[in-house]
């Protein structure tokens, strides 16, 4: 099939027969996505295609078809469903994914730093659909900002999708060896792993490698290495440590972050369940302790430093009945001619700290539980 380069969809068009653009909502970096309208179900979708300049390179149509496929292969539901899979009448393939509505990772750190809360909420979903995705012998080796989406929704915490397997690599695929080499760099270079930035194979430990880079900089509001120059941040990715100092988390969220960034494989968790259920953990001691007291956070590193992170994320932690409280004593009258100080502004503006610490500390664990309650 003969395929050339094309302008931009307009609205109105129909793709296939089916689809009729409704407008475009961007570009990525192997295509422009556009939202279509169904003509026949009258449902909207997201439609997919191949950037215009890639649709005569036949090893980029091979990876687009192919995305397709993976993606629909991986049945989680922190992967975007993939629904269709064609080719337009003039050529070109497309894919038509679920029409999301929200905004990506990186769309929401531009706006607002994301707290630890909202940080184990979305690496627990990204390490569900991972390991799926794992499980199906598929690598994704671009996790990044980017292609992590969060999608608004009447719930606490927003539901979470992996995006753009594009570059995903398929264990034991031998058309993947055609299409990826031995000593090619493949994926964003902020987030490589050490082995994926010297060009080396790689296994699932690229992908948690690339999650950890992404909770990094989700918490320290900005990345574990960042250089103007290419061959400098690679270098920095290979030997130096990240800056440890600017992120914001606590001991347990830290204890994780730095195994995921650890630069030999083994050094890092086994797998995506491995990871997840660290979070798990953590979350649960976050629940147990709202003000993440040294006993609970000492449990969580235990946990991930033991290697025993099992967590059966259906059960959440139990408040402990109430024991009798005995009466307090009555407190003695002042003496003669004595009075108590008046209560000054000072005292007024440390109640309110207090409760407005309480109110945070509120917020923080009904975000944890809505989301260990959606993971399960």
């Amino acid at each position: 099939m003969a395929l050339r380069a094309l302008p931009g969809l307009g609205r109105g068009e129909v793709i296939a027969d089916r689809y009729e653009i409704i407008g475009k909502l961007g570009s990525g970096g192997m295509g422009d996505v556009y939202e279509v309208q169904h003509r026949l179900l009258g449902r909207r979708f997201a439609l997919k295609r191949l950037a215009p300049d890639l649709t005569t390179d036949t090893a980029m149509v091979e990876r687009f078809l192919r995305e397709a496929r993976v993606a629909a292969s991986t049945n989680h539901p922190a992967v975007v469903e993939v629904f269709d899979l064609g080719f337009a009448a003039e050529g070109w393939p497309f894919l038509v994914m679920e029409r999301l509505h929200g905004e990506t990772v990186r769309a929401r750190m531009r706006r607002q730093p994301l707290d630890e809360a909202l940080a184990i909420h979305l690496g627990v979903h990204v390490l569900g659909a991972l390991g799926a995705a794992h499980a199906a012998g598929v690598i994704h080796r671009d996790i990044k900002p980017e292609n992590l989406y969060l999608v608004t929704s009447d719930a606490p915490a927003p539901e979470v999708k992996v995006l753009d397997f594009g570059l995903a690599l398929l264990t034991g695929d031998r058309t993947d060896l055609r299409l990826t080499q031995s000593g090619v760099v493949m994926g964003t270079p902020l987030y490589m792993s050490p082995e994926q930035a010297r060009g080396q194979d790689v296994d699932l430990g690229t992908d948690l490698y690339s999650l950890g880079a992404v909770l990094f900089e989700a918490m320290a509001h900005r990345p574990p290495f960042e250089a103007e120059v290419y061959s400098v941040l690679i270098a920095q990715i290979l030997e130096d440590t990240p800056p440890w100092d600017a992120l914001h988390a606590s001991p347990g969220m830290r204890a994780i972050i730095q195994r995921a960034l650890a630069k030999r494989r083994d050094d890092r968790f086994l797998d995506a369940a491995e990871m997840r259920a660290a979070l798990l953990d953590l979350a649960d001691a976050r629940l147990a302790s709202p003000s993440t007291g040294r006993r609970a956070i000492d449990r969580a590193i235990a946990a991930i430093d033991g290697g025993d992170a099992a967590v059966n994320p259906s059960l959440l932690p139990v408040a402990p009945a109430a024991s009798p409280v005995p009466p307090m004593p009555r407190a003695a009258p002042p003496p003669p001619g004595h009075t108590l100080p008046p209560r000054g502004a000072e005292d007024d503006d440390a109640a309110a700290d207090d409760d407005e610490h309480c109110d945070a500390a509120d917020d923080d664990v009904g975000r944890l539980r809505a989301s260990l309650l959606r993971s399960r």
